[in-house]
């Protein structure tokens, strides 16, 4: 194995513990994964359907992926380009795993930004008590003049950028891993307490019914391929930064463990803010297919609605902006170390480079919003529509395919078993992995993305 440490040039790697380690893999995949993308998909996909072919996916495909990757990380002891270079041949065609997560994550970061923007404005609105009188019929007209703000968007979006660039030219220890062990365990505690005040909302029974009652009828291949592409979205599987944390564990990290910890409290935060989000939207009317938007409708109503909800509102879009700030560092920390290692470049210059790329591409959702491309079109979608799907339902599942295909087959199931193993204790990867990481997990996943394709663009 070979765990080398400075695959950044001038920039030392290595987590500072095991927790630290945890709390950035989790808040990197949770962020708004779990809080804000989780409860709209599943309001356009169906309901309990969704939720229940997630689960499905989260055991059978995101556990044992993010296992793969992280061990990959950990046995190349370099990120992800780089790490595959050294793995499988500078010129073997298996590099493209480190490449296709990169790019899908610079991709996503162009319009994440803009969403966790929508976070902090929401979260000024809160404090200043912008929420007050208003109702629910006030809440899609005032989403809608936000995203129509050009300027104030593309400030968000360079704030927020900027902040992160700072926080990760800190390192690790410095700035990832010390940012997320004290806002990650916060952010769980409000999400309980959320939850349970929710559910004394008069909508809860009913929201609650629809949130965790399959309803068969409505399984389709779009569900299939939105479902599949959340899984990944919240294992933080195939988007570069897993690859790069696994280079930075210690050889005697317990790779198996953390895996199933980072995708199970992902599933758990989902949770939560399903059973926050969907009484609300029962209680207050909201429809819950109404998109990117849900979030932003619904839980002003919750808290214009209850005792101190000024304080509660406050406190929730402060915690949302946390979470999605994690997840943006995580992102970050994974393209930027990716890069710097590909390109052997200072990391500080690397950071910077690349924050200014994802600015410009990041124009193009801001703009969907305007009249400059409002009524561009590719594929008979938005453009917006178009960055999202060729990200999240094209690079990151091929992504995924890939490392199950090298896993099992080039890097060797037997090594893969021995490697990760070798620091595990009570849970461990047996022979019934290999059929499941050869067979099993690439056959859905090429299943899944050809029909998905199909019925969203061929329909």
């Amino acid at each position: 194995m070979n765990n080398n440490n400075e695959v950044v040039i001038g920039q030392p790697k290595q987590w500072g513990s095991m927790y630290g380690f945890l709390m950035s893999a989790i808040g990197y995949a949770v962020g708004l994964g779990a809080i804000w993308r989780f409860p709209y998909l599943i309001g356009s996909n169906g309901g309990g359907i969704f939720l229940v072919v997630m689960l499905v996916m989260s055991l059978l495909i995101a556990v044992p992926l993010i296992i793969c990757e992280l061990t990959l990380g950990r046995s190349s002891g370099r990120t992800g380009i780089v790490g595959m270079e050294a793995l499988a041949g500078k010129k073997s065609p298996w590099v493209a795993i480190g490449w296709f997560g990169a790019i899908a994550a610079t991709l996503l970061m162009s319009y994440y930004v803009m969403i966790a923007g929508n976070v902090a404005h929401y979260f000024f609105l809160s404090v200043m008590g912008s929420f007050k009188g208003t109702t629910g019929a006030d809440m899609a007209p005032m989403f809608n003049g936000l995203m129509a703000n050009t300027p104030l968007i593309l400030f968000y979006n360079a704030a927020l950028l900027a902040l992160a660039a700072f926080i990760i030219s800190k390192g690790v220890k410095g700035g990832i891993e010390a940012f997320a062990k004290v806002a990650l365990p916060i952010l769980f505690l409000f999400l309980v307490i959320l939850a349970i005040k929710s559910l004394t909302l008069s909508g809860a029974g009913e929201a609650m019914r629809w949130f965790l009652t399959p309803d068969i009828s409505k399984l389709t291949p779009a569900v299939l391929l939105s479902a599949l592409s959340q899984t990944f979205f919240l294992a933080g599987v195939g988007l570069s930064s897993a690859f790069v944390f696994g280079s930075y564990l210690k050889e005697d990290a317990n790779v198996a463990r953390s895996g199933v910890i980072i995708v199970m409290s992902n599933m758990v935060v989902a949770l939560l803010a399903g059973t926050a989000i969907f009484p609300a939207v029962f209680t207050y009317g909201v429809e819950p297919s109404s998109g990117s938007s849900l979030v932003f409708q619904t839980m002003p109503m919750m808290f214009e609605n209850m005792a101190g909800g000024r304080i509660f509102g406050s406190l929730f879009f402060l915690l949302l902006f946390i979470a999605a700030f994690t997840s943006v560092l995580g992102l970050v920390e994974g393209i930027v170390a990716t890069f710097a290692d590909k390109f052997e470049m200072d990391r500080k210059k690397m950071t910077w480079i690349m924050v200014s790329i994802m600015f410009v591409i990041g124009l193009i959702p801001v703009l969907v919003y305007s009249p400059v491309l409002g009524n561009v079109t590719l594929f008979g979608k938005d453009l917006y529509t178009d960055l999202d799907f060729l990200a999240m339902s094209i690079l990151v599942p091929v992504g995924g395919l890939m490392i199950s295909l090298y896993a099992a087959w080039k890097f060797g199931f037997e090594r893969l078993m021995k490697d990760v193993n070798s620091s595990a204790n009570s849970f461990k990867v047996t022979t019934i992995w290999k059929p499941l990481l050869a067979i099993i997990c690439p056959i859905i996943i090429t299943i899944v993305i050809i029909v998905g394709i199909q019925s969203v663009y061929f329909a």
